[in-house]
């Protein structure tokens, strides 16, 4: 069944994380979720038996929980490779407040003029 989903959605642009997170679902693989999304932007951080992955839009982020099989376990040292063989077992949405979409923007800001702000 997502397998048709996918080849539909190739082609498409990167989603919103809004609209992603309806789309993805649990079982997914993470190429299939790659095909929704596109790839992370940085590496996924790992757990035990679990990797998880972000994607964020501004303020905005989607986060993507990857179940790992206890064989792909032997090579913690590889997550790219690792990552590849686990299904989605959870996933959150957080929408920013309107004050945490203020804040990020001026983070931002401050960060392009030399301001470091904690």
């Amino acid at each position: 069944m997502h397998h048709d989903a996918i080849g539909k959605m190739e082609h498409m642009p990167q989603l919103s994380n809004e609209k992603a997170r309806v789309l993805i679902q649990n079982g997914m693989s993470w190429d299939e979720v790659i095909a929704i999304i596109g790839k992370p932007p940085g590496r996924g951080k790992g757990l035990i038996n679990f990797m998880s992955a972000t994607w964020d839009e501004g303020a905005d982020y989607i986060s993507v929980t990857f179940a790992l099989p206890a064989a792909d376990l032997d090579r913690p040292d590889e997550p790219s490779v690792v990552i590849g063989f686990g299904t989605v077992c959870d996933k959150t949405l957080h929408l920013a407040t309107a004050w945490e979409t203020v804040q990020w923007y001026a983070k931002k800001g401050a960060a392009k003029i030399g301001v470091k702000w904690d």
